[in-house]
């Protein structure tokens, strides 16, 4: 299945819930690695969501009265996604699809939402693309200290080091490497170049505007730097599930993501 989770956190006040400046977003890509030889090289259209989907408006407990009859979903899925959203006290946009049938479970799925960290598989994917998995991976890049920002475990042990774009590609997508995440968007032409290949790859719903670590900010009713569950889904299967990339470049990028360990916390302790 492929599944996109987008959250923003709410606080109380004594007269209404507001959303945080700091908004928290979390994405979750499961491809079904078993069944990917089967679905692999398919064309990469966006996806719809099924008829006998579940819909919501993306309220706060809209996930709780989503009825989920007819979804080709199984329904211990459908309550873990449920279970995720009661647990985070957000907003949440949820789009989970099921690459055999096709058929979607969407709460909220194009409700806009920061994208966050998950500029950096577009970023990732963006530089297989443009370069190939050859000589390009090796090149390398010295890490500089004016080019160091916050959360950056990999490059901050390495400056004044040169790194390969391959080692920097495991770092954005393993460690969420925030500078390495700069590098890669460098590389590839800048925020725009994701919005750019964003749409290219059927996900219109998602733009980049800033660089790390600005494009956090997250303020509410900005545009910039956001994206949609249902955006992200699509562009996501495209990439990891279908003819965008090469073969050799779809494993490399599907065993980086498989490597994370910043899910460790978020999506696989669910």
């Amino acid at each position: 299945a492929t599944v996109a989770l987008m959250t923003k956190t709410k606080t109380k006040t004594k007269t209404k819930k507001k959303t945080q400046k700091s908004a928290v977003l979390a994405s979750l890509v499961a491809v079904a690695l078993a069944g990917i030889g089967g679905c692999a090289n398919q064309a990469a259209s966006p996806v719809t969501p099924s008829a006998h989907a579940a819909t919501s408006a993306g309220t706060p407990g809209s996930a709780r009265s989503a009825s989920l009859a007819g979804s080709a979903i199984d329904q211990d899925l459908t309550a873990r996604i449920v279970h995720m959203i009661d647990a985070s006290e957000a907003d949440a946009g949820v789009f989970a699809q099921s690459l055999d049938t096709g058929e979607s479970v969407v709460i909220g799925a194009d409700e806009s939402y920061p994208r966050l960290s998950t500029f950096k598989v577009y970023a990732v994917a963006a530089f297989l693309d443009r370069f190939g998995t050859g000589a390009a991976l090796d090149d390398t890049v010295t890490i500089a200290e004016p080019d160091l920002v916050d959360n950056s475990p990999v490059t901050s042990e390495n400056v004044g080091r040169p790194m390969s774009y391959r080692g920097l590609a495991i770092a954005a997508l393993t460690r969420s490497d925030n500078t390495a995440g700069n590098l890669l968007l460098r590389k590839i032409g800048g925020p725009a170049a994701i919005g750019e290949f964003a749409g290219r790859v059927g996900d219109s719903a998602s733009r980049l505007d800033r660089w790390e670590v600005e494009l956090n900010e997250a303020t509410p009713g900005d545009e910039r730097d956001s994206t949609t569950a249902h955006g992200l889904a699509a562009g996501y299967r495209a990439v990891l599930d279908g003819d965008v990339l090469t073969p050799e470049a779809r494993d490399l990028l599907v065993g980086w993501m498989g490597d994370t360990e910043t899910s460790d916390k978020l999506s696989r302790a669910e």
